[in-house]
């Protein structure tokens, strides 16, 4: 009868250790989900940080747009408008030029094209605008050769 006990508690011991095999390996399971978790938390806490800043970033524009527009006139605001259309074209032709090996050449040979005083003396204020681009983008291509 003792032997039957023993093997019996021996069984229950095994059955045990089983199940403190499988606990460990459970609780080992959930306290990497937990760091995965924290992980995932504190990046999207970095995230919502991100774009408060940017929301912030994009609201002082805006109210710089709307004051930029509530205080100059429409001939101004006309102005600006033309620039900007014109600087982004002009910043894509830019950077198609780069890519090119004659990059300074094409360039100079975009300045001519764009330069104030060989062109319509009432856009003067649009090639100027225009010059200043052509010649950052000179002293860029500059820096990196």
């Amino acid at each position: 009868e003792a032997k039957g006990k023993l093997a019996l508690a021996e069984e229950q011991g095994r059955e045990l250790t089983s199940k403190l095999h499988v606990s460990e390996v459970r609780s080992q399971q959930l306290g990497n989900e937990l760091k995965a978790e924290q992980l995932r938390s504190e990046e999207s806490g970095r995230l919502v940080t991100r774009l408060r800043d940017d929301m912030e970033q994009l609201q002082k524009e805006l109210d710089e747009v709307r004051d930029f527009y509530e205080t100059t006139d429409e001939r101004t605001r006309c102005r600006h408008l033309i620039t900007e259309w014109e600087k982004r074209d002009l910043r894509k032709q830019i950077r198609e030029i780069k890519s090119k090996k004659n990059a300074p050449a094409l360039l100079k040979r975009l300045s001519l094209k764009y330069h104030p005083d060989k062109n319509v003396v009432g856009l003067q204020w649009l090639f100027s605008a225009l010059q200043i681009e052509i010649n950052s983008a000179s002293m860029a291509l500059g820096d990196e050769r």
